[in-house]
């Protein structure tokens, strides 16, 4: 398997790509070879390919991961061939004081899938065991690399308390990609509250799931 070509989209210029056959990336023993099946494109992906937002160039880009185990190092223990996986992008240190304390969105010397090292806009990514999850069966694939600005949105839902509250007023400011998914999230989990959604631009509000005032 290894040796092989495979397709990566590389950023070479600022809003400058190209489409190019090179061989598929070795695996370390605590990695995974991840055949990539859906990568999103982030508004910071766009940034970084059109507002000379790359820290480096060639830079294969997307952080937004879901694909099927290839390949397995020699430490991959739980995951085997043909497991789906969603990819977490952050790669701490797990050397700094933050690391220490398990804060690994604070890492001092972190990496990063489609930024500071290779993405997802690629036909295969090798990938640390520790970033990896595996999708439950009820999970479509394409669903599954929403992952990580999921994440996100739960994390804020957490720190607003509003998994537990009550009849609450919610207002969500823009229905851009995030404020989809958190009214899909509040749709579906807080069917007692009332949600408001506004936006500027008309056709975003017309993708809203049922159920949210606009």
């Amino acid at each position: 398997l290894f040796g092989r070509y495979m397709k990566s989209l590389e950023l070479i210029a600022n809003g400058k790509f190209n489409l190019v056959d090179k061989t598929s990336p070795p695996i370390k023993p605590n990695q995974c070879l991840i055949r990539v099946s859906a990568c999103g494109v982030c508004s910071t992906d766009i940034y970084r390919s059109h507002d000379n937002g790359a820290y480096f160039y060639p830079l294969v880009m997307g952080h937004e991961i879901a694909g099927r185990v290839e390949a397995v190092g020699e430490e991959a223990g739980e995951f085997s061939k043909g497991d789906e996986v969603a990819v977490f992008p952050l790669i701490p240190c797990f050397s700094c004081e933050e690391c220490d304390k398990d804060n690994f969105m604070l890492c001092h010397d972190y990496s990063y899938h489609g930024s500071r090292c290779e993405g997802g806009y690629s036909t295969l990514l090798a990938v640390n065991t520790w970033n990896l999850l595996k999708v439950p069966e009820d999970v479509d694939i394409n669903d599954a690399a929403f992952l990580e600005p999921t994440s996100v949105l739960v994390h804020a839902m957490r720190k607003s308390n509003l998994w537990e509250a009550s009849r609450q007023k919610v207002l969500i400011i823009g229905s851009g990609f995030l404020g989809l998914i958190l009214a899909q999230i509040l749709a579906t989990r807080c069917e007692d509250h009332e949600i408001w959604v506004t936006d500027r631009n008309a056709f975003k509000l017309d993708l809203l799931p049922p159920g949210i005032n606009k």
